[in-house]
């Protein structure tokens, strides 16, 4: 057994998620077996976002061609902030401290800024955030702790233009065989509205009318998401299939019907990924009708996904998460206050010790509010993913595999409200 029996990031927010301008806050835990030298104890708190790919082509043929690799990235920083626990920092010839056996507690604050996207994991770019803690001993390997955690950027339907608006689409498809044009197939689609939140049902609507000659096989609407990373020079287009529900087949001749045919939506990150210039999210509902041995007729539709509902759809009881909706100010958050009184600033960390503190310069003055009944914060649909990258080896330790919580609200499972149409198209 080594010296060091465990390094620990704790949050006060057993969550781990939070809004822009609220303070992060919790205490580093070392456990040691036996005493040790180190330079210092460190805390590291980071926000960045990346995106990196790489394409391959070929130029000349047969024995002249030449393959090339292409390769693409971009990184965005908005917060990288160290701060000296005990001890020194990472400064050549710095007198060693001794760390006692037993147990120490390092606690520390920061205040995050405002303006900074929601958190964001996928293969080929990601906005991250992350604490990590180090205990930096010269000439040998340093421990690290790597402790992840979720930025939420409030996106209020009630504030977004067209969230209320009613969406549809029509088609219509001919089929040719052998030089002769069937009778078409047509399908009509519509939603209540556009804007919507993970946990709510996206209520579907349409009218199917195969004049064809040829047996539709089924009929689908899937939800995806679209995401554009851009690099200096270049922009790649990813989907991802987030959930679909289908309906049976319609033989020639006959209609068939979707009736507030209900598709639930899982945690997801919110449209746009607003304060990030690198990634972009959209989410595209598509109405598709199949045919055998055809193409399929496809009615897509763009979705909003937002982080607050729209108050007519508000859900009656909030569940556990952020504080009580009184615990906020007007401008929608927790009041943040320094030892002597004094508001704190975005961008500080502030560390309960007596090292000095580093300084920040805000990063917007704005504030969006914080929901006023807040959701539940679950895992994306998506899953987790690896974290480590180019500052991690093998003694860093932590959660390496995460996976961020967006909010999640329990909507009771009913149909649409009074009043709204409940016509078959």
């Amino acid at each position: 057994m080594g010296k060091l029996r465990s390094l620990t990031i704790h949050f006060n927010n057993p969550s781990r998620v939070y809004y822009g301008g609220q303070r992060l806050s919790g205490l580093v835990q070392i456990i040691l077996n036996e005493p040790m030298k180190a330079r210092g104890v460190r805390l590291e708190i980071k926000g960045e976002a990346h995106v990196y790919w790489s394409e391959t082509r070929t130029t000349g043929t047969g024995e002249n061609s030449t393959t090339t690799t292409d390769h693409y990235s971009a990184k965005e920083k908005y917060f990288d902030y160290s701060v000296v626990l005990y001890g020194s920092g990472p400064v050549m010839g710095a007198n060693q401290v001794l760390l006692n056996c037993g147990e120490h507690h390092y606690p520390f604050e920061f205040v995050l800024p405002y303006n900074i996207p929601s958190s964001y994991e996928g293969g080929t770019g990601y906005v991250r955030y992350y604490a990590k803690a180090v205990i930096d001993k010269p000439w040998k390997f340093d421990h690290k702790c790597k402790i992840p955690f979720t930025i939420i950027s409030v996106l209020d339907l009630n504030l977004t233009p067209n969230a209320l608006q009613p969406l549809q689409q029509q088609g219509t498809k001919h089929f040719c065989c052998c030089c002769c044009k069937s009778g078409p197939l047509s399908a009509h689609v519509n939603l209540y509205r556009t804007g919507y939140v993970s946990g709510e049902q996206i209520y579907i609507n349409a009218e199917i009318c195969n004049m064809s000659n040829r047996d539709i096989t089924h009929s689908k609407a899937s939800l995806d998401m679209i995401i554009s990373f851009h690099a200096t020079t270049k922009t790649t287009t990813g989907h991802k299939n987030i959930t679909s529900v289908t309906q049976g087949g319609i033989p020639p001749g006959e209609s068939d019907y979707w009736n507030q045919v209900a598709l639930l939506i899982p945690p997801l990150p919110p449209s746009n990924l607003m304060y990030c210039k690198i990634i972009d999210i959209k989410y595209i509902l598509t109405f598709s009708v199949s045919a055998s041995m055809a193409m399929s007729l496809k009615l897509p539709m763009e979705i909003i996904i937002g982080t607050i509902p729209l108050a007519t759809y508000m859900p009656p009881a909030p569940s556990a998460g952020l504080p009580a909706p009184n615990q906020y100010n007007a401008g929608g958050y927790a009041p943040q206050y320094n030892s002597d009184g004094s508001a704190a600033q975005s961008g500080a960390l502030l560390p309960t010790t007596s090292y000095p503190e580093p300084s920040a310069t805000p990063m917007g003055t704005g504030a969006s509010a914080i929901p006023s009944a807040p959701p539940a914060y679950e895992e994306c649909v998506f899953g987790k993913v690896n974290i480590s990258d180019e500052g991690d080896d093998k003694y860093t330790h932590g959660e390496l595999n995460f996976a961020p919580a967006y909010p999640y609200y329990n909507f009771p499972s009913a149909p649409p409200l009074p009043g709204q149409p409940m016509d078959k198209a």
